[in-house]
């Protein structure tokens, strides 16, 4: 779920082909890894008429909607190569944008669903703020990131990475290119330790891929669950689930609250045969 997509990484070829997508309430697309807790989201958020807008796009009609945008902008009299680049901040080219992953969503509510900035006035907005990394989302386009994200503000666009990592990013400050960046301060002997929102302590580290062969090995735990995400860019990323839950006495590195009926959206494991010794070696690719 740490896949980075933007202007600098696009999605490798026929990735949606190798994914399930699900029909969530409203309608629209998204891998179906995750349609369960955007169905709960939903139900939670429904004081507030929170609701899909778009989500999962092929890249044809991703292709459509880029090209229409430009078109936009030459009309206005901007050069082709100036209106590229200006509504490449607001559509991306097919397979430079999240929705062609299935992991991202555009959302509306409180009688909002323009997709513009006005819904950040909104009471949607604000609960969203307070509880989208509950259920593992973040808003992926902050206000301030542009320069880092290549894309403007965009208070509507939600992305899934999952927990914890959504959880250390919203207590952190951090869109996801910042997050991935600092992952790469921490290895298997050195890793990121978080807590999140209902107390359960992960262990997350970085893997750099083996440029030179077909697949990479890294070090996993024998005795812990854990999950391998690639970043789409130059590694992976293993999250462990350490099974030690913080007592009130411990000084915690993030704190949330749980949303009423929230319950863990279980992640993809892994397959590895774990040999009895401090870390076993697993081959991803």
């Amino acid at each position: 779920q740490l896949l980075l997509v933007n202007d600098w990484n696009p999605l490798p070829s026929g990735y949606d082909s190798d994914v399930s997508f699900t029909t969530v309430t409203g309608g629209k697309q998204m891998d179906s890894r995750i349609t369960d807790i955007v169905e709960q989201m939903l139900r939670d958020a429904s004081a507030y008429d929170l609701a899909v807008v778009s989500a999962y796009r092929p890249k044809e009609e991703q292709n459509t909607l880029y090209w229409r945008k430009v078109k936009q902008y030459t009309d206005k009299g901007y050069s082709d190569l100036e209106a590229q680049k200006v509504g490449g901040t607001i559509v991306k080219r097919p397979g430079f944008s999240e929705h062609n992953c299935g992991l991202a969503m555009d959302v509306g509510g409180s009688g909002d669903y323009t997709l513009e900035q006005t819904f950040a006035n909104t009471a949607a907005y604000t609960w969203l703020m307070e509880h989208c990394a509950d259920y593992g989302f973040i808003l992926r386009f902050p206000e301030g990131k542009e320069d880092i994200t290549g894309v403007i503000y965009e208070p509507w666009h939600y992305r899934y990475v999952g927990e914890p990592h959504a959880t250390y990013m919203k207590e952190n400050n951090l869109c996801l290119e910042e997050y991935l960046t600092q992952l790469k301060d921490y290895t298997s002997d050195n890793r990121l330790q978080i807590v999140n929102w209902d107390g359960e302590i992960y262990e997350v580290y970085y893997v750099a891929a083996d440029m030179a062969a077909d697949s990479t090995y890294v070090l996993v735990p024998p005795d812990q669950d854990y999950t391998i995400s690639g970043n789409n860019s130059d590694g992976f990323i293993i999250t462990v689930d350490t099974g030690r839950i913080q007592s009130f006495e411990e000084n915690s590195t993030a704190e949330t609250t749980a949303p009423e009926g929230q319950t863990v959206p279980e992640e993809t494991q892994a397959e590895t045969a774990a040999a009895p010794e401090e870390n076993s070696e697993e081959a991803v690719g």
